[in-house]
């Protein structure tokens, strides 16, 4: 895992050749599975080919996602987690931040209307 991508190997075997990493970002498509290893073909992204990687460790993190229900691609890391989640918090505020913006427009807008109806009306009284 980490920075560097997954260790791609040629076959499940852990001690199969290293035929390169799976970036982070990669899309690929499952061909088959033994225990913690998955086949891959890849889609989009950076890493060999075709190949074989770990998509949990042994300890149980899942080094894979799955997309929907096929493609697969390596999880994002803590840091990236944590800034995806910093970002849907910032549009949130800033939503609400519009919101109250535009009802604050709106209830400007309404006095600004009803300051002219009663200039309006004043200037018809005798």
């Amino acid at each position: 895992g980490g920075d560097a991508g997954i260790i791609v190997r040629s076959g499940a075997a852990l001690d199969s050749p290293v035929l390169g990493r799976l970036m982070r970002g990669a899309v690929v498509r499952e061909l088959g599975r033994e225990g913690h290893r998955v086949s891959y073909e890849l889609m989009l992204g950076e890493g060999p080919d075709l190949g074989w990687v770990s998509w949990r460790t042994a300890a149980g993190v899942d080094l894979m996602e799955q997309l929907g229900a096929g493609p697969m691609r390596p999880t994002e890391s803590a840091e990236e987690q944590r800034w995806r989640l910093e970002l849907a918090q910032r549009r949130q505020e800033d939503a609400l931040r519009r919101e109250r913006l535009q009802r604050d427009l709106e209830e400007r807008a309404r006095t600004l209307e009803q300051a002219k109806d009663d200039v309006a009306f004043q200037e018809w009284l005798p």
